[in-house]
């Protein structure tokens, strides 16, 4: 149970009942649905990736540190705007495109603790350790 967050609602408009069954895992949530399949429509969820978004690197000075010395404070990761639509095929032979939301996943930045004397780089003063966090995922409505 959680609380103060998005419900999932659903509504019928069959004639007939239907029955939810789900399954919540780890990294996954899988919605089987079963009723009457006379009324059965294929439906099929089509996405891609639109563009690849590349992680910055971020150099923090590190006094403790050797010349030539680096240490990986947080390995950094691409990000994506991906496109979906749903694809309906009814008994009749119709198809049916719709277009889903648009998806943002942002990247995070790749940051690296060096030694004072390698200037030759973009570098930030020495913070704490910057925390992954899963607020980097932006769906546009």
């Amino acid at each position: 149970m959680a609380w103060n967050l998005l419900d999932f609602r659903f509504s019928n408009p069959l004639d007939c009942h239907i029955y939810l069954r789900t399954v919540v895992a780890k990294d996954y949530i899988t919605v089987q649905v079963f009723g009457n399949t006379a009324t059965k429509k294929d439906i099929t969820i089509r996405n891609w990736v639109s563009e690849t978004i590349e992680p910055e690197c971020i150099y923090e000075v590190d006094p403790e540190l050797g010349m030539d010395e680096e240490i990986i404070m947080e390995p950094g990761y691409k990000g994506y705007k991906a496109h979906a639509e749903r694809v309906i095929k009814g008994s009749d032979g119709s198809v049916l495109v719709e277009a889903l939301p648009d998806s943002r996943y942002l990247p995070a930045d790749r940051v690296v603790r060096i030694a004072p004397k390698q200037h030759n780089k973009d570098i930030q003063p020495l913070s704490k350790p910057t925390q992954v966090t899963e607020t980097n995922v932006l769906t546009e409505f």
